[in-house]
């Protein structure tokens, strides 16, 4: 009665596991991009006042380097 009893167990748990398995896959893991800004990057600032600030988006773009945001008020 023991033996049937611990195969009963193990079929339930391999089942379980099982389940586990495709409710939960684990191939799916995504990885984001850091949104952290650049050592060397600036924010220029449209609208607003204070440094880095322009009139204009467009003058704001022709005085961006690569990794500037442009914030626009």
């Amino acid at each position: 009665m023991k033996k049937s009893l611990i195969r009963k167990d193990l079929v339930i748990g391999i089942i379980l596991l099982l389940i586990g398995i495709i409710v939960f896959p684990t191939s799916g893991v995504t990885v984001e991009q850091s949104t952290l800004p650049l050592i060397n990057s600036n924010i220029l600032y449209v609208g607003g006042s204070g440094p880095n600030n322009y009139t204009y988006i467009q003058n704001a773009i022709d005085n961006a380097s690569i990794g500037d945001t442009v914030f626009v008020f």
